[in-house]
């Protein structure tokens, strides 16, 4: 699926700037809700937000962006991914624990 990135936002609490999707995909939609169930299943607690797709562009900001439009920047899913998040010293780095094609539906994830 195609994933447009076409907003700009801020989370003040964490003071990160963001690249979203006004619109997500119906097959981003239907992954992340298949991912709850499994987790769910696993006895993990999940959100309970809407799943909002989108791209860490600045840590630490501190204020919002003056703009909140953006692109669209089209991105192609092809894959996805199990991400850890670790400190660093320049501030955090990102492990891959697994990696999954998405040649397949939600529903058989």
């Amino acid at each position: 699926f195609m994933l447009a990135l076409d907003c700009i936002g801020w989370w003040r609490r964490s003071r990160l700037v963001w690249a979203g999707a006004l619109n997500c995909p119906h097959e981003l939609e239907a992954l992340a809700a298949a991912l709850a169930v499994g987790l769910q299943a696993s006895g993990f607690r999940t959100e309970r937000r809407r799943f909002r797709p989108h791209v860490t562009l600045l840590r630490d900001a501190e204020r919002k962006p003056l703009q909140t439009a953006c692109g669209p920047v089209h991105w192609s899913a092809r894959q996805f991914v199990l991400a850890c998040s670790q400190p660093a010293e320049r501030g955090v780095e990102y492990r891959i624990v697994g990696k999954w094609p998405l040649e397949n539906t939600p529903a058989a994830l």
